[in-house]
């Protein structure tokens, strides 16, 4: 089956996403599957309400805004719940951190919504694209981006038209997951952004060259690692590559825009915000470093015992020089290491880095599952109750709702709000 362009539009087939309010194109998919099932909200009045307002966005696509279509990335939170959250439970300019920020679902938001953003994560590539896809930028460094990747796009496919060849960056084994002309294809594309000259668009270049690549190779899916044998017509990696160049430089430009308005700096060429603050990281001991009272923690941290995280990026390690060992050995809550004695060490230790990096008068949203331990699910708060009673947190609020493919046992998504013992009885 050729992956071609779509014919009425011209985007490569796949670019696909939905606007806030708007009705889905045909055949959009949302990052996240939305839980089935009625919504419990329990806890104080107020906070419950809330939460069970953001929850309620859970159930519909997830909206196109930002750069939150970028790139693929396994497991993401809801955009659109993760801002109403923000919004909910937390001050204009102040600090949101999030020690498990995967591809940055919490940073960008929280920069849309003119908050300070810091984040950790294990794995590399995670911590650069949060970096990338939270950056503010000018107008006129996003329009000159876009014109050099159409440039790059061009002047690769030219030098694919005349049949000149580049060696890629990866051993044999790898080089098998693609087909000879796509494989020649993303060759030359690479070595085109390699001789890049700045160094912000050469990131940039080389995340957009991630974006892509799984869709390029013969792996089924994202999440699905078997090999299947498909046929992409030739041109198309490099279109795939200048489609998501673009798709970044409109996200952040609308990102940018809405710093500014949150920021009250409408029509400034630059939003006066620091970037945000990222490091390479244990979630489970990040926290534990945190100096800023008053800070709200919004994270969900691996699902305990469902998947393994660090082999959903296998195509695009080599390509990016990633190293997966330490990942592999330092990688919390896995699908291959989980059981009961596991999780209750892990889960005291994150929910004191949590309760740290919330200090005074802060708050912690923990967006999480019931944990699959020894074959059995668990309910999470019953599963985290010691842990947060030795961590000095209390249960401040909570919404729940069946997760989607729990058929054969009953299992529940939650956020859970939380605080610090005395900010908990002053509330």
């Amino acid at each position: 089956m050729a992956r071609d362009a779509n014919p009425k539009d011209g985007r490569p087939r796949g670019a696909t996403s939905a606007r806030r309010g708007g009705k889905p194109r045909k055949g959009f998919r949302s990052a996240l599957a939305a839980p089935q099932g009625s919504v419990h909200a329990w806890g104080l009045q107020d906070e419950a309400a809330l939460l069970r307002q953001a929850w309620h966005r859970y159930a519909e696509p997830v909206s196109g805004r930002y750069t939150h279509d970028f790139h693929p990335y396994a497991a993401r939170m809801h955009p659109d719940v993760c801002g109403m959250l923000i919004e909910a439970f937390s001050e204009a300019g102040g600090w949101v951190v999030d020690p498990f920020c995967g591809s940055g679902t919490v940073a960008v938001e929280a920069r849309a919504a003119g908050r300070r953003f810091a984040g950790n994560d294990l794995h590399p590539l995670a911590v650069r694209l949060s970096g990338l896809k939270s950056d503010v930028r000018t107008p006129a460094s996003l329009r000159h981006f876009e014109a050099r990747a159409t440039h790059i796009a061009r002047s690769a496919n030219g030098r694919v038209t005349r049949q000149e060849t580049e060696v890629p960056p990866i051993d044999d084994d790898e080089a098998r997951w693609y087909a000879p002309h796509t494989r020649q294809e993303l060759a030359v594309l690479w070595s085109f952004i390699e001789r890049e000259r700045d160094p912000w668009a050469q990131e940039a270049f080389r995340l957009a060259f991630s974006a892509i690549l799984v869709k390029c190779s013969l792996q089924r899916s994202e999440t699905d690692p078997k090999r299947v044998e498909t046929r992409m017509s030739p041109g198309m990696p490099l279109r795939l590559f200048e489609h998501r160049c673009l798709t970044l430089a409109r996200g952040l430009a609308e990102l940018s825009r809405a710093a500014q308005r949150a920021g009250g700096a409408v029509g400034a060429e630059e939003v006066d915000t620091p970037p945000a603050a990222l490091s390479c990281g244990d979630g489970l001991t990040w926290g534990l470093g945190w100096q800023r009272p008053g800070t709200l923690v919004l994270t969900s941290p691996p699902y305990a015992g469902y998947y393994d995280y660090v082999e959903h990026h296998n195509r695009r390690l080599a390509w990016l020089g990633i190293n997966v060992d330490d990942m592999q050995q330092g990688e919390r809550f896995s699908r291959r290491e989980q059981h009961a004695s596991s999780w209750a060490e892990e889960s005291r230790a994150l929910l004191m880095s949590l309760a740290a990096a919330a200090g005074p008068g802060g708050r912690v949203l923990l967006w999480i599952g019931d944990p699959l331990l020894g074959g059995e699910i668990v309910p999470a708060r019953r599963a985290l109750a010691d842990a947060a009673h030795a961590a000095g947190l209390r249960w401040v609020a909570g919404v729940s709702q069946n997760a989607p493919r729990a058929r054969e046992q009953r299992r529940e998504e939650h956020v859970f709000l939380l605080a610090p013992r005395d900010a908990a009885r002053a509330a």
